[in-house]
Formats: structure tokens, C-alpha cells, sequence
């Protein structure tokens, strides 16, 4: 698998576990996407039983360049998409 840069391949191999992440997901119409997301805890965990306040446990943004390289994601990922997909772990 060839990436666009080592930060990609560093925040993918990432994805799912607690901070940052990024990796390509299908939308509700079947369209390939790129998301950065971020998790106060990892997929697997148990969100607190209490909070004072109302927590953002994982954030989603939907991007279309990559920030540490510039690359335009569609470009670079149009073959091996699917190689890099984590439909799984996106919200929205």
C-alpha cells in the first residue's frame, strides 16, 4: 500500500484507538469519503456513567486534501480505497 505521505499511514494505523485518526469510509449514497476523527476513548471502550456536562466522545470531519501533505484524497486513493475503508468507525 502506497500513501500519500507518512502521517497519513501514521494517523491510519491510528484509527479507532484514542486521539487522532483518518481513513476513507463509503457515505449513505455510496460515495467514497475521507474523514479525520477524533476519540476520547478507544472504540471498544465504555463511555462514563456520569459527566457533569455533555461530552464529545468521537468527532467526525469530512475532509478532501490531506492537511500535513496537501495531497487531494480522491486523487491519491482512487485505486485502493477500499484498502484503506473503515466504514465501521465513522459517524456520519
Amino acid at each position: 500500500m502506497k500513501f500519500c505521505c507518512r502521517a497519513f499511514e501514521h494517523w491510519h494505523s491510528a484509527a479507532g484507538t484514542r486521539g487522532f485518526g483518518v481513513f476513507a469510509a463509503e457515505s449513505e449514497q455510496g460515495q467514497a469519503m475521507f474523514v479525520i476523527q477524533h476519540r476520547a476513548l478507544d472504540a471498544d471502550a465504555r463511555p462514563p456513567e456520569y459527566s457533569p456536562s455533555p461530552l464529545s466522545l468521537v468527532s467526525d470531519l469530512i475532509i478532501q486534501f490531506y492537511p500535513w501533505c496537501g495531497a487531494r484524497l480522491d486523487d491519491s486513493y482512487r485505486d485502493t480505497q477500499a484498502q484503506i475503508d473503515r466504514t465501521d468507525l465513522k459517524l456520519l
